[in-house]
């Protein structure tokens, strides 16, 4: 059985860092953790996760938060170049639902003591249209454009907001 469960892992494995044995067995104690949880309730109940520990996992109702630029992807990631992993733990959180995803941005976050305007992630651009449900959107397209100048400042001020937080 716990070879089967590793063999099971290994195979399933999307990168050879994930085929590491200390990734192996934190994915296996996560999986025990999660099955002795069922087993001892049968309530709803809520799992708070990571990206990252999510890969291979399955749940009814998924929610990601935080989809804004420099929150996902990450500010670092964006700097670094490196905004495809990013990318792909995305794809890793919305296709861990079997029935519905939510996500959720701020418009504004709170961040070294001042409020800072925030701006969507760029992967929900590439989410298809016809699959989502997106109010704000639809207001959006119904809305006039913005102001040049108001688009202009909100850069400056998100600018702003990073420089002070170096």
């Amino acid at each position: 059985m716990l070879y089967t469960s590793i063999q099971s892992l290994i195979n399933r494995a999307e990168e050879d860092e994930d085929r590491t044995i200390d990734t192996i067995i934190r994915k296996l104690v996560l999986l025990d953790m999660l099955e002795q949880q069922q087993e001892e309730e049968n309530t709803n109940k809520v799992n708070l996760m990571t990206l990252h520990a999510a890969k291979g996992l399955e749940f009814d109702f998924v929610y990601i938060m935080g989809l804004e630029e420099e929150m996902l992807p990450h500010r670092n990631s964006i700097l670094s170049e490196t905004v495809e992993e990013e990318r792909r733990l995305m794809y890793v959180g919305i296709t861990r639902a079997r029935r519905e995803l939510t996500l959720t941005l701020a418009t504004q976050r709170r961040a070294g003591g001042q409020m800072r305007v925030t701006s969507e992630s760029r992967f929900l651009d590439e989410l298809p249209e016809e699959h989502i449900d997106w109010p704000a959107k639809a207001k959006k397209k119904k809305a006039t454009k913005k102001d040049p100048e108001a688009v202009a400042d909100e850069y400056l001020a998100n600018i702003r907001a990073l420089l002070v937080n170096r």
